[in-house]
């Protein structure tokens, strides 16, 4: 992802340029000719161009200010997972959700994928055989403390009871039921674990906030 600087570089290079063009002086009017002097308006385009420019760079700029804090998915089980990006969804509203997905990675076993993330965005994880699958969402939380909201989906719904093993605490781990979804407030580096129905590792997950060279 772009930093802030690039941003506001990707919304000039996407406007719409306006040609500029310099006024040609007119000859000088006759002996005893009458001289009028015209006003002319800013063309409706001219006027629709700025403001396009405006929405643009207010758009570019808030969606730089948004990108606070990036996820990291640790593969800890024995197979792929393929993480897909499915949008922003408010509260988890799948209403809200075009049906779209956007491969962000094939995480293979062992290894760690980082994504910048913004408030409300969700991700499928699926495994490489497409037997396991589970949604992450991350929300804001109003504690400065655990500033963040971690929702996990288990969205199998197989004939075969799939539930999905969460370690949310030192305390241990429960069970989220298929087509159930469990939320919980974390703080910036917390670690939350997914198993199995047979309580082998899946992967991990936590949320922190990026450095100065990042932001």
């Amino acid at each position: 992802p772009a930093k802030s600087s690039e941003f506001w570089l990707r919304a000039i290079k996407g406007c719409p340029t306006a040609p500029i063009s310099t006024p040609t002086p007119s000859a000088a009017p006759p002996p005893g000719a009458t001289s009028h002097q015209s006003h002319r308006s800013t063309p409706p385009t001219r006027q629709r161009d700025t403001s396009m420019w405006k929405l643009l760079l207010l758009t570019a700029a808030a969606t730089a200010v948004e990108l606070k804090q990036k996820m990291i998915i640790r593969n800890t089980g024995s197979e792929d997972l393929a993480v897909y990006f499915m949008g922003a969804l408010h509260e988890g509203d799948l209403s809200l959700w075009d049906g779209s997905e956007t491969l962000n990675d094939i995480v293979s076993p062992g290894q760690v994928t980082a994504r910048y993330v913004r408030y409300n965005d969700s991700f499928a994880v699926r495994s490489g055989d497409l037997k396991w699958r589970v949604r992450l969402s991350l929300y804001k939380n109003d504690d400065a403390e655990q500033p963040y909201k971690m929702t996990f989906h288990n969205v199998m719904t197989d004939e075969k009871d799939q539930p999905v093993e969460l370690k949310h605490h030192a305390a241990g781990y429960l069970w989220i039921e298929p087509n159930h979804h469990v939320t919980h407030s974390a703080a910036q580096g917390h670690e939350f674990a997914l198993r199995d129905r047979e309580s082998k590792e899946r992967l991990a997950v936590s949320v922190h906030a990026l450095g100065r060279d990042e932001l």
